[in-house]
């Protein structure tokens, strides 16, 4: 187990074949860095840049970062003529390795450069542009071990933990018969989560060579990382669990969806229904867009909804006020008639009283 998550989360090693390969290609390498240098025919300005080179040849220790410094320092002491050939050379090398803009500017500058010291100069820069691009591609490289290696692990867990939950819901009789039918609705959620799981796992295996082929070196840095790896397949767990309870719920049915629920409210386990929950998790694990779409379409629904409920309560309040109204006014009436008789004078009462 030890060796397992190991191997999961360290990034390479330094022994192995891959240490012993890489060893072998710059040992050749200073090989033929020696040649070029030996070639080379002291003079009193460049004695100083030579001894230097073989100090650095002559280092127990080789790295590629001693051998780039050599070859850097060579093109200050090539002769014209090796000069103009290694520069031919390099510009052809620059057409598979840099990007095309790149090696295009390299070969105008070439046809303008009719100087030694042009020469020199932009033999210098396009080394320079060529190791850059080498040391990037081989981090990316590293990277991209590292991510293929993490993907491939995540989803032989997600086939095991997939394949466990089916092995443990095939004894689902006996714990119904034992009185066990809350853990099988339980296991039953959980082999909705895991599906998602299984679907995020694939989603990632599946689509794992165009993104690494996309992305930059800032951008494999990020996607090794195993937060960002693993929150991709919880984010498909979680969908798959959301879409249990969408399926249990009733709110998304017909008949290419499982009923989980039959209308005693007994959840409904047979085989058919069980493998629509499994195909429509692993759905939601592989799409990262089914389950956000879903819930924004409830959400529109639910807004849509209560802005009918409240139409309805205030058409339900004015219904009921106006008769209230109605009464209102007519008792507001009566009480200023009445007002009008208590503030008659009691003569202009006895007057109307004589004459009738």
């Amino acid at each position: 187990m030890t060796n397992l998550w190991t191997s999961l989360f360290k990034r390479g090693s330094s022994t192995g074949p891959e240490a012993e390969e890489i060893k072998a290609l710059s040992d050749q390498f200073r090989i033929t860095l020696r040649a070029s240098a030996g070639k080379v025919k002291p003079g009193e300005e460049t004695r100083g840049v030579l001894q230097h080179v073989r100090e650095l040849l002559a280092k127990d220790d080789w790295h590629w970062k001693d051998a780039y410094e050599v070859e850097q320092q060579l093109v200050l002491l090539y002769d014209a003529e090796t000069l103009r050939t290694e520069l031919a050379r390099r510009i052809l090398e620059a057409k598979h390795v840099l990007y095309p803009d790149a090696a295009s500017w390299y070969k105008e500058r070439l046809d303008e450069a009719d100087t030694e010291q042009s020469q020199r100069a932009l033999l210098l820069r396009l080394v320079n542009d060529l190791q850059w691009r080498y040391t990037v591609n081989e981090a990316k490289l590293g990277y991209v071990k590292q991510i293929t290696g993490r993907t491939g692990w995540i989803f032989i867990i997600a086939m095991i933990s997939f394949v466990a939950f089916l092995l443990l819901l095939f004894l689902e009789s006996q714990w119904q018969q034992s009185g066990f039918a809350q853990l099988t609705r339980f296991l039953t959620f959980l082999l909705a989560g895991v599906s998602g799981f299984l679907g995020a796992a694939f989603s990632m295996v599946s689509s794992l060579k165009a993104r690494l082929e996309a992305a930059g070196l800032n951008q494999l840095k990020n996607a090794s990382s195993k937060a960002i790896l693993f929150s991709r397949v919880l984010v498909g767990t979680g969908a798959a669990m959301i879409l249990y309870f969408f399926f249990e719920s009733g709110l998304l049915a017909g008949e290419a969806f499982p009923e989980l629920v039959d209308a005693t409210g007994k959840l409904d386990d047979s085989a058919g229904v069980r493998a629509l929950l499994i195909v429509w998790c692993f759905i939601a694990g592989f799409s990262e867009k089914l389950v956000p779409g879903l819930l924004a379409k409830t959400e529109a629904s639910a807004g849509v909804d209560d802005a009918q409920t409240m139409s309805h309560a205030a058409e339900a309040a004015e219904t009921i006020e106006a008769p209230r109204a109605k009464d209102t006014a007519a008792a507001e009436e009566e009480a200023a008639a009445s007002e009008e008789v208590e503030d008659q004078e009691p003569g202009d009462t006895a007057n109307r009283d004589s004459g009738s």
